[in-house]
């Protein structure tokens, strides 16, 4: 489209542009590109994305508006949009422009990032460009869903596993997911005769940045935890 970043961004201003199969030929450049073409297209969907008023955000305050009355009961709906991305994501925006829906969350697990081989960085820069091109503005909130601890891999080696836990977590943060959903359900221990012995991994691993098989780990840092002692799920939301 252009021969510069800087003129591309220029050219892109133009919601004509936006609409257009130039903003198809940015997402192949950013999912299939070379290692350079790749970065550039994603940097550029991403400020894209901040001129026109498409922008990864957190739903915590939100969540946190309704919960004090401040706003009418909703339903938010949550997609693992993972096949076919951009196409289901552009599908998927749509909808929500012509039902007027107000807040809805595209989310990747774990393990769908691993075997559909889309990184955070990709993901974003898809669910970026599907909005931009359907006309869809507002804040975009992506989330990292069932960061799940692998229960195998945490047997052998706890702390390695909950180092890749982190490690994937800050990908996710930096790249723009702000809404990330820590899953230790696969720690429940139903051979121990208690409820309270069978969650207690669970319960004392708090912190997503020091999540350890010991007690202590309380509190709050970057990101909010609310744990689930019965289901060992914890919903975690960027402070």
């Amino acid at each position: 489209m252009a021969n510069t970043p800087e003129a591309t961004l220029r050219g892109f201003q133009s919601p004509a542009a936006r609409h257009s199969a130039a903003m198809d030929d940015l997402v192949r450049q950013a999912v299939f590109g070379a290692s350079d073409e790749r970065e550039q297209a994603r940097w550029l969907i991403w400020e894209i994305g901040q001129q026109a008023g498409v922008r990864p955000a957190s739903i915590h305050e939100l969540y946190l508006a309704r919960g004090r009355g401040e706003v009418p009961p909703f339903t938010t709906p949550a997609m693992n949009i993972r096949v076919l991305s951009y196409d289901s994501a552009r599908a998927v925006f749509r909808a929500a422009k012509r039902l007027d829906v107000g807040a809805l969350i595209c989310e990747i697990a774990r393990s769908e990032i691993g075997y559909t081989e889309q990184r955070p960085a990709e993901y974003v820069a898809v669910m970026t460009a599907a909005a931009l091109r359907e006309g869809f503005t507002g804040p975009l909130f992506i989330q990292g869903d069932h960061v799940q601890v692998n229960a195998k891999k945490y047997a052998v080696d706890a702390e390695t596993e909950l180092q890749a836990i982190r490690t994937l977590i800050e990908e996710e943060l930096h790249a723009g997911f702000y809404n990330i959903d820590v899953d230790t359900s696969t720690l429940v221990d139903l051979s121990q005769p208690t409820l309270d012995a069978q969650q207690r991994v669970n319960y004392e691993c708090r912190r997503p940045d020091q999540i350890h098989p010991g007690p202590g780990a309380r509190g709050r840092d970057r990101v909010r935890g609310r744990g689930d002692r019965r289901g060992g799920r914890q919903e975690l939301r960027r402070a």
